[in-house]
């Protein structure tokens, strides 16, 4: 009787090891997609900043009145900062 049970444990232990082992794979390449689409996303922020930057985009703004029209709905950020949240917005649903 205890043959019958060590071997059902032992048994049952090596699946679970075996659906382990499978998962694993799996899960390294979400976690590689993951870094991956952070690091993507780190290098895409960096370069809108730049561009807002060499475009003057505050600037340009101001000039066309947007900046003073949010100030008055009460948004603090500059117009660049907005910016690049309604980017990061319309990018996170097809991360």
């Amino acid at each position: 009787m205890g043959e019958i049970w060590r071997e059902a444990i032992t048994d049952s232990f090596h699946k679970f090891l075996e659906k382990v082992l499978t998962f694993l794979p799996n899960l390294l390449a979400m976690v590689t997609i993951l870094i991956v689409g952070f690091i993507i996303a780190w290098i895409v922020r960096k370069l809108v900043i730049h561009l807002l930057k060499a475009i003057h985009f505050d600037r340009l703004t101001e000039r066309w009145g947007l900046a003073q029209a949010l100030s008055k709905g009460g948004l603090t950020y500059s117009t660049s900062n907005l910016f690049e949240f309604i980017t990061l917005l319309c990018m996170a649903p097809k991360a």
